[in-house]
């Protein structure tokens, strides 16, 4: 074990240039990708960001009642607990109304 320093000295100076190598030029398919996050980014400026994330919600509301709808549909034991949820609900609603 060496305590000063490190014995190869010449890795600073491959370091270095790798970082001078000049960049590959960029292929057709990294300059499409750049050019649609470009566009991306202005209509995301355009909209606005409380805009995008009400849309974003109302798509995360809709996947989730398709979810629920694809459940009742296709999975009895989903269905009946469903149905076992709103029985409740409505008898405690029944419940407090009379209790007032």
């Amino acid at each position: 074990m060496w305590f000063f320093g490190s014995k190869d000295k010449d890795k600073k100076d491959k370091k270095a240039d790798a970082k001078a190598e000049p960049s590959k030029p960029m292929t057709t398919k990294e300059a499409k990708t750049q050019a649609v996050l470009a566009q991306m980014r202005t209509l995301r400026a355009e909209i606005g960001e409380e805009n995008l994330q009400e849309i974003v919600r109302k798509m995360k509301l809709d996947d989730l009642k398709k979810q629920v709808r694809k459940d009742i549909d296709e999975n009895p034991h989903k269905r009946e607990r469903l149905l076992d949820a709103i029985r409740f609900e409505v008898h405690e609603a029944d419940r407090d109304r009379t209790r007032h």
